[in-house]
């Protein structure tokens, strides 16, 4: 609701990127409100507020998320041997004393949050006529202490938090929606974010304004969508997915690199098939251009290429 609210305990400001000689220094970066905790109390103070009338909860979780912090008891689920090494602020963010039991207390505390939220429902009689979904807005991240490679996040995939490799873009999302969606069935529809516009305005008997998302009910019913373009841009590197081939392209120093994959023979996009494929790679780019709309307030490399 764009209101802002000073944590008790924790009034004391200092900068959110933190480097410390020694573990000596961790105890600056404690306090004694947890802010998930005031972001879950809101969210089931709604649900219970407005149980009985149609709602809709956007729950923002801040976690799993760098700043590594969590109640230091929750850090006894997890083995001392994992952390022989402090996080001291060398790659941003706060330090830890214990990142790896840090950033696995975070996820175990995240789906207590979701347990907590289907409970709220069931508590007031609605679980049977809510639909849940539970996902993530980007890969994994690689600093402030967090350790991808040790907990695999990525899976295997290539790629990570802020780029457009699948390591990147490709993240779990579960639906639980008692009655409609069968229990333990799954999907591999691509999809992406702003698909979930037109497909709640559906569930909900609206009709949504134009988008670029097309409504996965049809998924969550267990078929198939029809194959459409996807397109990402960030930083200097735009994607493009049609079907199970993929298109970057990345403006570095050297001029634009392409790289071209079919995600179903190579999920973890190690052949670059630009070379072999030129009019697949000219097809692919004229669909991504046309796919990006220009702005005069957010200027792109790819701007040129529109003109």
């Amino acid at each position: 609701n764009s209101e802002k609210e000073m944590l008790k305990g924790n009034e004391e400001w200092f900068s959110a990127h933190q480097k410390i000689e020694s573990p000596v220094g961790f105890e600056k970066f404690s306090g004694q409100t947890y802010a998930p905790d005031r972001i879950l109390e809101e969210t089931i103070s709604f649900i219970d507020t407005h149980a009985k009338e149609p709602f809709f909860v956007y729950f923002a979780s801040i976690i799993p998320h760098v700043a590594l912090q969590i109640p230091d008891a929750e850090l006894d689920l997890y083995p001392e041997d994992w952390d022989a090494e402090p996080y001291l602020g060398q790659k941003g963010y706060l330090p830890h004393p214990r990142p790896r039991a840090a950033y696995a207390a975070m996820i175990t505390r995240f789906d207590n949050e979701v347990a907590s939220i289907v409970e709220a429902l069931e508590r007031n009689g609605v679980a049977d006529n809510t639909i849940v979904i539970v996902t993530s807005d980007n890969g994994p991240s690689w600093v402030g202490g967090v350790d991808m490679e040790f907990f695999k996040s990525s899976g295997g995939l290539r790629g990570r938090k802020a780029q457009l490799f699948e390591g990147g873009i490709k993240v779990p999302t579960v639906v639980w929606w008692p009655g409609k969606v069968p229990a333990s069935t799954t999907n591999d529809s691509p999809s992406a974010f702003w698909d979930w516009y037109p497909t709640l305005a559906s569930i909900a008997g609206a009709k949504p304004v134009e988008s670029d998302g097309v409504s996965l009910v049809p998924v969550l019913q267990g078929k198939d969508l029809q194959t459409r373009g996807l397109y990402w841009e960030h930083g200097k590197v735009q994607a493009f997915r049609d079907g199970d081939w993929k298109l970057l392209r990345a403006n570095n120093k050297d001029g634009i690199e392409v790289e071209l994959f079919n995600l179903a023979s190579d999920p973890n996009e190690t052949t670059n098939l630009a070379g072999f494929k030129p009019e697949l790679v000219d097809k692919l780019t004229k669909a991504a251009m046309a796919s990006r709309t220009k702005s005069s307030e957010f200027q792109s490399f790819l701007d040129k290429d529109t003109e």
